[in-house]
């Protein structure tokens, strides 16, 4: 199987994990809950990891991970006016970083986590490396040009090829959801197994309890909700494809058949929830919603447990996101917006769906207002779908699926060595042999003639 590591000779039968995961492009909610899920469920397989990365955030305290900042940066710095140039001298920083680990240490899985594959595969060209993993979101070029990076055709055609090389060269590619699977499964070497491990869970007091996961946002006092109201909520990004417009508008007609309702919204940052306060307040609005910005996790798990029902109103998305898996996991009833995104992951079963228009959201959260109990049954089927398909035990079984093949694979490894060094060891002797021989049959020939 995987060899023994000096760091770990005490304990031989534990695998050592480098993970490489840059956070220069992944900033905000969505990133750091995907990242955290991925390292609750490597620390639940008990390995040994060492996390290469940017920023300057409060490390997780997961068994068996540590971890190694640099540069310590603050991550809002790293991020804002980001050229090619100084994205180079990062990429160098954390090469050059992970080299040292790489000197320092013997590790059996090089774990690249979207674009720290890049690192890794540069590493290929030092060191005899051991299986690579390469655990993607989403096509790196397209999240190079969606932060801003000019487009530089020869920096964009290396990372082209460093991609490329990693979807041709690793052992194990690894997606997070559906979408990117489908793009991942397509451009794949034939040697290189695929496994899907959805982002489906984050550390929230009802999926998990971790009182050593910390996090750091604007807001950490909870805001007072009316007694006596339902509330119709949402929670995640607020980006111009998230339709916090649609939802807005369509509130506003919900209050003309039901002026008891309230709004809640959770998440975006504070230019992000200025706009769309002041959207809501020229609907006349203001004192029947309330927007948080960001919230401490504890604080948004007591939001969640406010609400009646949970709105996903995007227009469209390039991905899927870990609160998507993450609704279905709450017990309350799901009104989501029929676009392809949403029916990857819901069904009929599982939410209510309404086309990405003010007026037909609206018609259907007054019908789930006033049929509520058949909504909260759905709401009861998605629980349970969540924890048969989703839920942090079944991502902790796909990804040690992961690593038996990675297991394989190095098994196969150490075998076509020991083949290639036997068969090198006798075709030496044989070498040996016919030098030995070769003047006696040229003399016994010479004595014939």
């Amino acid at each position: 199987m995987f060899g023994r590591g000096k760091k770990n000779r005490n304990n031989p039968k534990k695998i050592r994990v480098l993970l490489i995961a840059p956070r220069v492009f992944y900033l905000g909610g969505d990133e750091d809950d995907s990242l955290v899920a991925r390292c609750q469920t490597l620390s639940d397989l008990n390995l040994d990891v060492d996390v290469l990365c940017y920023g300057d955030e409060t490390d997780l305290k997961l068994p068996g991970f540590s971890f190694r900042r640099g540069p310590k940066t603050k991550s809002e710095d790293l991020a804002e006016a980001l050229t090619w140039s100084r994205k180079s001298v990062l990429d160098n920083k954390l090469f050059f970083k992970a080299a040292l680990h790489m000197l320092l240490h013997r590790y059996h899985v090089i774990y690249g986590r979207d674009e720290g594959i890049l690192v890794a595969m540069r590493l290929m060209k030092f060191f005899k490396t051991p299986e690579i993993v390469y655990d993607r979101r989403q096509d790196l070029i397209a999240a190079l040009e969606q932060n801003g990076l000019p487009d530089l055709s020869t920096m964009r055609r290396r990372y082209e090829n460093l991609q490329g090389r990693a979807l041709n060269e690793s052992t194990v590619v690894i997606s997070s959801d559906p979408q990117s699977a489908e793009a991942a499964v397509a451009k794949i070497g034939p040697k290189v197994s695929h496994v899907l491990v959805e982002d489906s869970f984050r550390i929230l007091p009802e999926l998990a309890d971790d009182p050593d996961y910390l996090e750091e946002f604007d807001t950490s006092v909870m805001l007072p909700l009316p007694d006596g109201r339902p509330i119709i909520g949402f929670m995640g990004n607020m980006g111009p494809d998230d339709g916090i417009d649609i939802l807005i508008e369509s509130f506003h007609q919900v209050r003309a058949t039901r002026p008891d309702a309230f709004l809640l919204v959770i998440g975006g940052n504070k230019p992000q929830v200025k706009t769309f306060h002041t959207l809501a307040k020229r609907l006349s609005l203001e004192h029947d919603c309330l927007f948080t910005g960001r919230v401490p996790a504890k604080i948004a798990a007591n939001y969640l447990q406010r609400m009646q029902m949970r709105i996903l109103p995007a227009t469209k998305a390039e991905k899927t996101l870990p609160a998507h898996f993450l609704s279905l996991a709450q017990g309350r009833p799901l009104l989501v917006t029929d676009i392809p995104e949403h029916r990857a992951i819901f069904h009929e079963q599982t939410a209510c769906f309404a086309p990405p228009r003010a007026d037909r959201l609206a018609s259907l959260i007054l019908e789930v207002l006033d049929s509520y109990d058949l909504a909260s049954a759905r709401a009861q089927s998605a629980q349970a779908f969540y924890q048969a398909n989703f839920s942090r035990e079944i991502q902790r079984e796909k990804m040690k699926r992961a690593f038996e093949i990675l297991a394989r694979a190095a098994t196969l490894k150490t075998w076509e060595q020991r083949q290639k060094k036997e068969d090198k060891k006798k075709r030496g002797k044989k070498e040996q042999s016919e030098d030995a021989t070769e003047p006696f049959n040229k003399r016994a020939f010479q004595g014939r003639s």
